[in-house]
């Protein structure tokens, strides 16, 4: 993960022009697409090796509700130009570094109004996010800031660290769960698919909005007083414990010290237009209990809609097909 901070109206990184001079409490569309690009650029170049590139996937931008308010409308068309620049920066290096596949499937994108205006980092003091001013994180794969339950990631990970006119810093580490507990509020999450054509117009850009477009199900359990839910969105995902640790989005982590790694798997089959489901580990579907897979065994059983799926008598978990 690497974090920047943008620039404030009016300052200067060496070597480039002076920022029109504007209110410096006011964040323009203009600011915003410069510096992902800024940013968007030397992570390229900082992290691609030999015939390889590798560049972020993935940006957070944290901005003060103020900010993000009078933004927010923006957004949509902000993301389809930034892509559109990232495709050109991407064709530009591909002499350098040829082999250019993306590491993930897909950009994504989520804005978020900030409630916090200083996010204290390790050893390299503190982001400012006053009025205009806007603290990003990148990183080569998808990272959710936002409190869901399904991806949390408690270790320290490597993190290169851009505040305002320095370069690069040297590696650091950060605390995830630091960064996911800071106060998030609102939604602003796109996602777009890479495309190998590098297609630079923007009108070809197709967005997923709010990470829910594609969700084809949900699945959802309260504990503790607190209320957990998932959007399923590929066509195979793996419900785990907290012991589980692989992330991304088809990775349900339940909050349990208990339940195995795949405890219960969930597939689509859309040909068939239903969902089946199969379990490694104790679990009851409506009330009967499933029988257990090994291996390559698998033993799957169709999964309806409203189903109750009750998981090493801990968890009970509902399932709602999104129609």
């Amino acid at each position: 993960m690497f974090i920047k901070k943008i620039l404030g109206a009016g300052r200067v990184r060496g070597g480039q022009k002076p920022v029109t001079p504007v209110d410096p409490d006011v964040i323009s569309n203009q600011r915003i697409l410069d510096e992902l690009v800024a940013h968007f650029k030397e992570v390229l170049s900082f992290e691609s090796v030999g015939t390889r590139m590798l560049y972020p996937m993935s940006f957070n931008v944290l901005m003060t509700p103020e900010d993000y308010e009078d933004r927010k409308l923006a957004f949509p068309f902000l993301v389809q130009e930034v892509v559109c620049e990232f495709y050109k920066v991407i064709s530009h290096q591909r002499q350098k570094y040829p082999n250019f596949t993306p590491p993930a499937t897909h950009w994504h994108f989520q804005f978020s109004a900030c409630a916090i205006r200083q996010i204290p980092t390790e050893g390299k003091g503190l982001l400012d996010l006053s009025p205009g001013h806007v603290a990003t994180l990148a990183s080569l794969y998808k990272l959710e800031i936002k409190d869901t339950a399904n991806i949390t990631v408690d270790n320290n990970v490597r993190v290169s660290l851009k505040l305002d006119q320095s370069v690069v810093g040297k590696d650091t580490n950060a605390n995830i769960a630091a960064v996911r507990n800071l106060d998030v509020l609102g939604e602003g999450t796109y996602s777009v698919k890479f495309d190998m054509s590098l297609n630079t117009n923007p009108e070809s850009v197709n967005l997923i909005t709010d990470g829910l477009v594609s969700a084809i199900a949900d699945l959802s359990y309260d504990k503790m007083g607190k209320h957990y839910t998932f959007a399923m969105q590929d066509a195979l995902i793996h419900i785990s414990g907290r012991g589980d640790l692989r992330t991304g989005r088809s990775y349900f982590r339940l909050e349990s010290d208990t339940i195995k790694d795949s405890h219960v798997q969930i597939k689509h089959l859309p040909a068939d237009n239903k969902f089946q489901i199969a379990a490694f580990g104790y679990t009851r579907l409506n009330g009967s209990e499933i029988p257990l897979s090994f291996g390559g065994n698998i033993q799957w059983m169709d999964l309806a809609n409203n189903s109750t799926i009750f998981i090493n008598n801990e968890i009970q978990l509902r399932f709602v097909i999104k129609s």
